[in-house]
């Protein structure tokens, strides 16, 4: 526990340092991540005895992730990004948490390359489009924060009350009640993001009603909730796919990148397009 908070003492103001400068050096760092995130599965997928290359993963990711950095800053078409990403994702997830192909297979051979890559890289480019939106990085650290708290509470709660298995085919140790505390942890943390963050939220909705107002804030804090843990337990699938624990052990006691950004990853694409068609 004390190596855990000590990372994240360190990490945290590292990453909304990041986030809040925004630019180039955001879009670097974020490749990075993704590029190690790739290069995690990449690990994975020889596990299972399919072909892939770790180190070009990790460079394919990274300069993938750049390049629609650069294609959302130069054109006006990130609904069109936006579609083209969750595809590659979807296929990549199928891909990765089955054995839907031979391992014979060429098709099997791209994928192995293909799959680690926009697995990753598809769903964390995402944060490029939320940052060029009204309150960009603002809405970033909003599903940072609300992301690490379900995961936190989950965890925590998990630990201490948990004794209902929850999915324990997928992920033994959650616990249903460790589920619900993410939630509570989730819409609160939410709520109390988009109150201090976004100053202009009453100007989103058409009416004058309250209720209308926090009843929007807590559906996205229950949808970031839901897919928070859809994520976590997709890559919970992957890893058990390859009999591993944990992605690596690249940040200790947090395990590895990939079990840092499971539950970012659909958040991003959640928050994106709740904010595109509820807000703007």
């Amino acid at each position: 526990m004390k190596s855990r908070l000590a990372i994240s003492a360190i990490g945290i103001p590292i990453i909304l340092s990041f986030v809040w400068y925004g630019g180039f050096p955001f879009a670097i760092a974020l490749s990075i991540v993704c590029g190690l995130g790739s290069w995690e599965i990449s690990r994975m997928v020889i596990y299972r005895n399919y072909f892939s290359n770790p180190k070009v993963c990790f460079i394919f990711s990274f300069s993938v992730a750049l390049v629609i950095y650069y294609l959302i800053q130069s054109s006006n078409q990130e609904n069109i990004i936006g579609i083209f990403l969750i595809f590659f994702y979807v296929i990549s997830v199928i891909w990765l948490s089955t054995d839907i192909l031979k391992k014979s297979s060429i098709i099997n051979m791209i994928l192995g390359v293909f799959s680690p890559v926009f697995y990753v890289s598809s769903l964390m480019a995402f944060a490029f489009l939320i940052w060029d939106m009204p309150y960009g990085k603002q809405w970033i650290i909003i599903l940072l924060f609300s992301t690490w708290a379900i995961d936190s509470g989950s965890f925590i709660f998990g630990k201490l009350l948990g004794k209902t298995p929850f999915f324990p085919t997928v992920s033994p140790n959650k616990t249903l009640e460790g589920a619900l505390a993410g939630y509570l942890f989730g819409i609160i943390t939410t709520l109390t993001g988009i109150y201090f963050l976004i100053p202009d939220y009453h100007s989103w909705i058409t009416t004058d009603s309250v209720y209308l107002q926090y009843s929007s804030m807590i559906l996205l804090g229950i949808i970031l909730t839901i897919s928070s843990q859809i994520g976590d337990l997709l890559a919970s699938v992957i890893k058990r796919k390859a009999k591993f624990n944990s992605s690596s052990g690249l940040m200790k006691a947090h395990g590895g990148v990939l079990d840092r950004i499971d539950s970012i990853e659909l958040n991003l694409v959640v928050l994106y397009y709740f904010v595109t068609w509820t807000v703007i």
